[in-house]
């Protein structure tokens, strides 16, 4: 690249004024040049400069080459096929009806291999510390879905459970494929773009609202990738059978979306109601693909270092156990809600009816000690009272 642009520079000169003084020293630049290409001992900034030849202009080409057209199949490959996720953060501002309460942002990280294996944790901020290994983390690892929060970890395998998927503890592990999807598939989760029909950049999907829930509700929408403005790329969701606009997302690019097609922000539109609101702005500060064949360690709370426990918790055909703190490998059943309720109940019904036989008690001998007090009072004055 050096070389480039001293050659370029002596032409340049030799072109402005053209001088024999200047065509002189051209020629010793020339040579000079020359010496130290030749030279065994090359001096260090010529080396530097030798080492970038080859890889900013490769870099270069692969960052800023490629079309309007072929920057958008990039990003629809993304859409498509997303890659695995060795670790990612970003930040999610909510606006709107979405931002009742004025929430404060949410600050994510994550892990993600497939849609059956992820990580999520919610943190304090943009850079994670030591304190916020005692925030909320959830994830699945197959059949596995688990959350982790203030040292107390509970886990829930549907292998020990018949089958079933209907604990809470499910949809807790699986809103950490939510958080990946949010950046996975570009600020539209809802969509599965990997079964979308594709025509060029226009789609046909079905949109999925709080999958997993019984509020599950699904459309089938048809979408549109198309370049904005410079370094922005829009997707629109519009429903097909009332034709109105569903969701929009902008995306922005701090450069080309060749090589790298995540973008810095993700702005979120949806419909609400009638209108459509500027409902959520992603800002996504760290994205490091992950390999193909990520260990399922990373992903195993009992394994994974991030996760820091105290307590460890399990359901086996739908009652839960507890380890019971101080006792290695030693466990007891959890009550549940309801057997909580009606043991409180027996607790303080065992108090209420002691006290209240105490009372009576007490009210009892008091009575007698009065009765006889006052009997031995009359007796007292008979005796004293003239034959």
């Amino acid at each position: 690249m050096l070389a480039n642009v001293i050659m370029r520079d002596i032409i340049v000169i030799d072109k402005v004024t053209r001088d024999g003084r200047v065509a002189s020293e051209t020629r010793r630049s020339e040579g000079h040049f020359t010496q130290h290409l030749h030279s065994r001992r090359p001096p260090a900034i010529l080396k530097a400069a030798l080492w970038h030849l080859f890889l900013v202009p490769l870099s270069l080409l692969l960052a800023f080459a490629g079309t309007p057209e072929e920057k958008a199949v990039a990003i629809r490959a993304l859409l498509q096929t997303p890659p695995p996720l060795g670790h990612y953060v970003y930040r999610r501002d909510l606006h709107g009806d979405m931002a009742i309460g004025n929430p404060p942002p949410m600050f994510i990280r994550g892990r993600w291999k497939s849609e059956s294996v992820a990580w999520a944790q919610n943190l304090g901020s943009d850079r994670p510390s030591p304190a916020d290994s005692r925030n909320l983390f959830r994830g699945q690892l197959g059949t596995l879905y688990w959350d982790a929060a203030r040292g107390i970890l509970t886990v829930y395998s549907s292998d020990l459970n018949r089958g079933k998927t209907d604990n809470p503890l499910c949809y807790m592990g699986f809103t950490a494929q939510l958080d990946a999807r949010l950046i996975l598939r570009l600020g539209l989760p809802e969509i599965d773009f990997n079964r979308a029909k594709w025509t060029g950049e226009a789609f046909s999907a079905r949109l999925v609202r709080n999958e997993r829930t019984p509020m599950e509700t699904s459309v089938e929408v048809v979408g549109q990738l198309t370049e904005g403005a410079p370094g922005h790329f829009e997707i629109l969701l519009t429903n097909l059978q009332t034709g109105t606009l569903e969701s929009k997302v902008i995306l922005a690019y701090s450069g080309p979306a060749i090589p790298e097609p995540f973008p810095t922000t993700i702005e979120q539109y949806k419909r609400m109601g009638a209108d459509i609101q500027h409902v959520a702005t992603i800002r996504i500060f760290d994205v490091v693909p992950g390999e193909t064949e990520m260990d399922d360690t990373m992903f195993d709370p009992m394994k994974m270092p991030e996760v820091a426990r105290s307590t460890y918790s399990y359901f086996s055909n739908s009652v839960q156990y507890a380890s019971i703190p101080g006792r290695t490998n030693q466990f007891r059943r959890v009550l549940t809600p309801d057997e909580a309720m009606r043991a409180a109940r027996r607790s303080y019904t065992k108090p209420i009816l002691l006290s209240a036989l105490a009372l009576g008690m007490a009210i009892a001998l008091t009575w007698v000690a009065l009765k006889t007090r006052r009997e031995n009072i009359n007796a007292n004055r008979n005796t004293a009272s003239p034959q």
